[in-house]
């Protein structure tokens, strides 16, 4: 009786402090057009500017100020495919509002000539700080990039096109002389076309820090587009292609003090490429980034240490992955160095992991630093964290024959010991005894 007693009041006062809670938070709830002006702003910070004018313009006299004051500065995203009478409203608000704009994002989905006279963008668009056009012919391009030089605060510009290769050299040329900008990304996803810039003179450079290049471009190219960014941060390549064979190398060292962080996917260049643009750069490098396949030369430990120690001895990070396919002859490429290079000192006192994969058509190598805890066996056949590298072998069986598995196997132990074996599947197989047997004088 006590207890249930006990518990009644229990219910009683949890019921009671509740319905004081609710009528104190009804007592407390306001109105939204009663929150300040300060907390107005950062609410209106995350939505797009244009939805933003359409929702509260003419609502009152105090929000009609308040989206019109000096404190609100405007985003907005756009999506050229709209009726003209959209377009019209559009273009109004962007002329009535350009001295509040901040980041405009524009998605040319259609090409249509009426659109375009009225994007050429000028200084009255004075605190404009980022421009991102999307799917932009050069017939739309070209002269917008012709007046973006008159924007006082410009400072980030993102290029996504198909259709500018034949003006992708007067494009950089309008890119380098814009006198604020601090990040520029270029994305083309058409056919090659070489870049021809000369190298930088004396007072031809750019402010640009952050560098990104999602088009097809060789490192003698990139060689010359960095020439023109001394002031160069981040160096970001996601597509190359190999040098030709009539072009110079270029003997020059380039300066950049400032340039912490590369990265480069190399899947059509080699490591020769590679050593011969990255020698010439003077920095500071503290992260190296480098995706490789078809050259088993960037799987050479010594010459990674060597490239490091003259040249990157202040290199913190180190990521690279390396995709080893068949060649023509449908044989995947056999490592002829050392084993265990990857598990020297060298290596370890960086704290750089070594890891394995086979995994679909490629067996996949990577480096990359110490980031979760590796396993090493001990005397009694525990299983312990460590820090140091350690090997690990991933096999993904599904949809490998037998065959072809056991050779790729034998490719990752011209290079390695296994330290540690994983294997993929969600079901177990006759053939992981087979497996086991072939690989076990292997592993450690």
């Amino acid at each position: 009786m006590d207890e249930v007693q006990r518990k009644l009041s229990f219910d009683d006062l949890f019921e009671e402090k509740t319905i004081e809670f609710l009528n104190e938070f009804d007592q407390s709830m306001i109105c939204f057009e009663n929150l300040s002006n300060e907390l107005l702003c950062d609410i209106f910070d995350y939505l797009d500017g244009y939805q933003l004018f359409q929702a509260f313009s003419n609502l009152n006299s105090r929000f009609e100020q308040l989206i019109h004051s000096s404190c609100v500065l405007i985003k907005t995203c756009f999506c050229i495919y709209q009726n003209n009478k959209v377009l019209n409203t559009f273009e109004q608000f962007i002329f009535s509002n350009r001295h509040q704009i901040f980041s405009i994002y524009l998605n040319f989905i259609l090409q249509n000539s009426y659109l375009f006279s009225w994007y050429l963008f000028d200084s009255s668009f004075d605190r404009l700080e980022s421009l991102l056009f999307k799917v932009i012919q050069s017939n739309t391009l070209m002269p917008m990039l012709d007046n973006l030089s008159s924007l006082p605060h410009l400072s980030s510009l993102t290029i996504e096109t198909y259709c500018v290769e034949e003006q992708i050299n007067d494009i950089y040329q309008l890119i380098f002389i814009l006198p604020k900008l601090r990040y520029y990304r270029i994305s083309s996803f058409n056919h090659h076309r070489s870049i021809t810039l000369l190298m930088a003179m004396n007072n031809q450079f750019s402010p640009v820090e952050y560098l990104v290049i999602n088009r097809y471009c060789s490192l003698n190219e990139l060689e010359s587009l960095i020439s023109y960014t001394p002031q160069l941060r981040c160096l970001t390549l996601h597509k190359t292609k190999t040098n030709g064979l009539n072009v110079t190398i270029l003997s020059s060292t380039i300066t950049l003090a400032n340039l912490q962080s590369i990265s480069l996917d190399l899947c059509q260049a080699t490591f020769n490429e590679l050593e011969l643009f990255i020698t010439k750069i003077f920095s500071n490098l503290k992260s190296l980034s480098i995706i490789g396949s078809r050259d088993i030369t960037f799987l050479n430990a010594y010459r990674w240490k060597q490239l490091i120690l003259n040249h990157f001895s202040q290199l913190e990070k180190l990521y690279l992955t390396y995709y080893d396919r068949m060649d023509n002859n449908n044989q995947y490429p056999i490592y002829t160095g050392r084993v265990n290079q990857f598990s020297s000192s060298f290596w370890i006192q960086r704290k750089w992991i070594f890891h394995v994969q086979i995994k679909g058509i490629y067996n996949k190598y990577m480096i990359y630093p110490y980031k979760k805890p590796c396993y090493d066996y001990i005397e009694d056949n525990n299983i312990e964290y460590s820090t140091a590298p350690s090997l690990m072998l991933a096999i993904d069986l599904n949809g490998l024959y037998l065959e072809m598995l056991f050779e790729r196997i034998k490719c990752v132990l011209t290079m390695t010991q296994i330290y540690h074996l994983e294997i993929i599947q969600e079901h177990i197989v006759p053939c992981l005894v087979i497996l086991f047997d072939t690989v076990k004088t292997h592993i450690v």
